[in-house]
């Protein structure tokens, strides 16, 4: 970098708006000032231009000698930098410098040189190639989130023959938000205080009940409803459990279930009220098999009234279409073997998806969201043609509002 020349005679001390930029100056208060700023920055410059460091003058009232002309000359010089700089990455704001890493260096570095000056980048260039490719290795894999090269050999397969594949509940849907569980009882599984290994029909069916009866009170549409849900339903099952002999299966139907629940969450309600709170079932074929007819596989599914004549996705979509409809709030307890899940509609027109198994659990806007989404999503409405038929059918045991209207009249908050 150049250094001025400075003038033999003193001008008048510069007290105008540059003044504000004494800090980025250098002071030059003797030619031996010169002389040692010359050989610490000859390394720096014969690589690139650094802001030189401030070097505070020996006689602190002589601060302003430095002349106007040459203080624009650097300012400009200094500008004119950083403003290509910027205008090359097409950025509002010009890049910002900080102390170089290295230890006691006092010039700046920036994010392109690893937050090194010139001299010290190339220094850490040219010493880089005594890195083995194993370190080198071993550190991409781990950045990429791979344990060994022979998982990202894997991968590099899977998605060449296979393609690219998103997670598949990333899928964005207009109109659909998710959430995770993020306070004890996160799912089924945490024991706080119980644990419920095959409690989500018992889960399912306390959180549609209090959808339809006590929505307002249970706040069953936010997190907290949620959590007191899965704890009323793990209690339900618990109950459930220790009347069964040792060895014996656990998982239970709807009806099987209802009785439990009931204990738990209306003892306020009589038997003969809660009798009149029925739930309507649809069974949807998600994938006939091949050896069967329609008509065959109908019957197979269940009676005429309860076994849906549309199958796959599309018999998913037209039941909740007919179902979800309207203004009355209206839970679906959803069974696909080995899993239940709850749908619950408000007065609003909110729909929420919850699932006791996961931490992650799904709103939709409107009805058009959730059938959106249920065109697409890869896991809970998906047709498994290579798994066992039963897999293949999903029950809706369906309750509304006009259901439990005599229920209603007679409940007790909750």
């Amino acid at each position: 970098m150049r250094i001025p020349q400075m003038e033999e005679e003193e001008p008048p001390p510069y007290t105008g708006p540059c003044e504000t930029l004494e800090q980025d100056f250098v002071v030059l208060d003797s030619k031996d000032d010169v002389e040692v700023i010359t050989k610490e920055t000859a390394a720096h410059d014969a690589i690139g231009f650094e802001r030189p460091v401030v070097i505070p003058p020996a006689n602190p009232s002589k601060h302003n000698k430095m002349p106007l002309k040459v203080q624009r000359e650097y300012h400009e010089e200094t500008c004119n930098d950083s403003s290509t700089a910027a205008s090359n990455t097409k950025s509002y704001e010009i890049p910002l410098q900080v102390a170089c890493a290295a230890k006691d260096c006092g010039y700046y570095g920036t994010a392109d040189k690893e937050y090194l000056c010139s001299i010290h980048y190339e220094q850490a260039k040219n010493s880089s190639s005594t890195i083995p490719d194993e370190d080198v290795m071993a550190m991409l894999l781990e950045r990429c989130g791979f344990q060994s090269l022979a998982d990202a050999r894997i991968k590099l397969l899977v998605e060449s023959k296979f393609g690219k594949r998103e997670p598949p509940m990333n899928t964005k849907v207009a109109g659909v938000t998710s959430w995770k569980t993020t306070t004890h009882p996160y799912t089924q599984f945490d024991e706080i205080p119980l644990r419920g290994d095959s409690a989500c029909t018992f889960i399912a069916a306390v959180a549609a009940i209090f959808n339809v009866v006590w929505e307002k009170e249970s706040k069953i549409h936010e997190p907290v409803g949620w959590r007191t849900a899965i704890c009323q339903g793990v209690n339900a099952f618990t109950s459930m459990k220790d009347g069964t002999a040792e060895g014996e299966i656990l998982h239970r139907s709807l009806d099987e279930a209802l009785p439990y629940v009931w204990d738990h969450i209306g003892r306020s309600i009589k038997k003969a009220e809660r009798d009149e709170l029925k739930f309507k079932e649809k069974v949807v074929g998600l994938c006939k098999p091949d050896h069967l007819a329609a008509e065959d596989y109908l019957q197979f599914l269940g009676p005429a009234d309860v076994a849906s004549k549309t199958f796959g996705r599309d018999g998913i979509i037209k039941e909740f279409q007919n179902v979800l409809k309207g203004e009355r709030r209206t839970s679906i307890v959803v069974t696909r073997p080995p899993e239940t899940y709850v749908i619950l509609k408000n007065d609003n027109g909110r729909i929420s998806f919850r699932d006791s198994h996961r931490q992650t659990q799904y709103n939709f806007e409107s009805l058009e969201a959730l059938l959106a989404w249920v065109a697409i999503e890869q896991s809970y409405f998906c047709p498994m043609p290579s798994q066992p038929e039963i897999t293949n059918q999903v029950a809706l045991h369906i309750l509304s509002e006009s259901v439990a209207s005599g229920l209603l009249e007679a409940k007790q908050n909750f």
